[in-house]
């Protein structure tokens, strides 16, 4: 059975979304994917772990990074997978964007 779950995370950031990208693009192999939402509009995405996807979008003053998790392993490594997932994110992408006040938030649509 595959387990699939969204979470995210507000912060703030003196740094632009053009910044960001540069930032995390020099973090990265590979670069992030820029991308236009109708919902949430822009956006720079990664495939960050196999089972893990961050997408970063600017909210108000703020913003949102949206952490898709999709795995068909079962519970235990499931587990393990979600928590290495949040791990490179906080490290990977959370550090190098200058991200502060990060708070656990409601996923956007």
């Amino acid at each position: 059975m595959a387990t699939e779950l969204t979470k995210a995370w507000a912060f703030l950031s003196g740094l632009s979304m053009k910044k960001m990208k540069e930032a995390l693009d020099s973090s990265w192999r590979e670069p992030w994917a820029e991308g236009d939402s109708a919902w949430n509009g822009d956006y720079l995405a990664k495939q960050i772990t196999p089972e893990a996807i961050a997408r970063i979008y600017e909210r108000g003053d703020g913003f949102i990074v949206k952490l898709l998790f999709e795995t068909a392993s079962p519970d235990a490594d499931a587990e393990r997978q979600l928590a290495a997932a949040e791990q490179t994110l906080m490290q990977k992408v959370i550090a190098p964007i200058n991200a502060r006040d990060v708070r656990e938030c409601e996923p956007p649509e």
